[in-house]
C-alpha cells in the first residue's frame, strides 16, 4: 500500500501515527510525509525571508527528515507555507499543493488532522486534504482518516469520538523513542505532550478496544471496491 501523511507541523506525524507509522513500515507499505509547515515561523519576529535560516527552523527541518528515514519514508517534503499562517492563503494554493505532492503517489490510505482541532493549521490542512482528495477521479483514496494530537485536539471545539483503531502495543516503545527526535518540543507531565501522558492516551485508547495500546483515529471516508 502507498501511505500519505499529510500534517501541518513538524512533529504531528509522530504525535498523532507515529505507532501505526511504524506498523506500516513493518509491513512493507510504503510511506510518504508531506509537512506543510516549518512548525516555528510563528515564534520569529523576522522578516519571512529569513525563517528558513532560522536555526529552529532548520533543526524542526532536520528532525522530520530523520525520522522520516527511520520509518523507511519513501519521501518526505517539508513545504514552504508558514507555521499558523495557514488561514491567510488561498486554499486553492495549498490544495494544489498536496494534490502535486500526491501526484505520483496515488495513495491507497491518507492520515491527516482532526477538524476540531483548536490549532488552525490543523483545521485547514484537513479542508485542504478533502479538497485534493474529492472523490471525483478514478484513483482515490480508499481511506482518510483524521488523528488525534495531543494539546491540540482535546482543546478543540468538537468532541473527538474515535470509530479507528490502531493496535500499537507492540511498537509504543519504538514510537515513544522516536519522540525523542523533537525532544524539544516534548513537555513536562502533566502536560498532554509529555512522555508520560502520550503513553497515557495510548493505553486509555488502547482499553477502548481491549488491547493494551492503540492508537485512535476518525474515519472520514471508506471507499471498498
Amino acid at each position: 500500500m502507498n501511505i500519505l501523511v499529510v500534517v501541518a507541523h513538524p512533529d504531528d506525524e509522530i504525535l498523532g501515527m507515529g505507532g501505526t507509522l511504524i506498523k506500516h513500515r513493518n509491513a512493507g507499505d510504503k510511506i510518504f510525509i508531506h509537512i506543510l509547515t516549518d512548525g516555528h515561523s510563528a515564534r520569529l519576529k523576522k522578516a519571512k525571508a529569513k525563517f528558513l535560516n532560522d536555526h529552529s527552523v532548520k533543526r524542526r527541518i532536520k528532525s522530520a527528515k530523520l525520522l522520516a528515514s527511520k520509518l523507511n519514508a519513501a519521501k518526505i517534503l517539508v513545504d514552504g507555507f508558514y507555521d499558523q499562517m495557514l488561514d491567510t492563503y488561498p486554499l486553492l494554493k495549498i490544495v494544489k499543493s498536496i494534490e502535486s505532492f500526491a501526484k505520483d503517489i496515488e495513495p491507497d490510505v491518507v492520515y491527516t488532522h482532526f477538524s476540531g482541532d483548536v490549532n488552525k493549521d490543523h483545521q485547514i490542512t484537513l479542508e485542504a486534504v478533502l479538497t485534493a482528495f474529492r472523490p471525483i477521479n478514478e484513483k482515490v483514496p480508499s481511506k482518510i482518516l483524521c488523528t488525534e494530537i495531543p494539546a491540540s485536539t482535546e482543546w478543540g471545539n468538537c468532541v473527538f469520538h474515535p470509530n479507528y483503531f490502531v493496535d500499537i502495543s507492540d511498537v509504543l516503545n519504538e514510537k515513544l523513542e522516536l519522540l525523542s527526535f523533537y525532544d524539544y518540543e516534548l513537555k513536562k507531565s502533566p502536560h498532554p505532550r509529555s512522555n508520560e501522558k502520550i503513553k497515557n492516551l495510548a493505553y486509555f485508547r488502547g482499553s477502548s478496544v481491549f488491547v493494551n495500546a492503540a492508537e485512535a483515529f476518525y474515519l472520514v471516508r471508506e471507499i471498498w471496491k
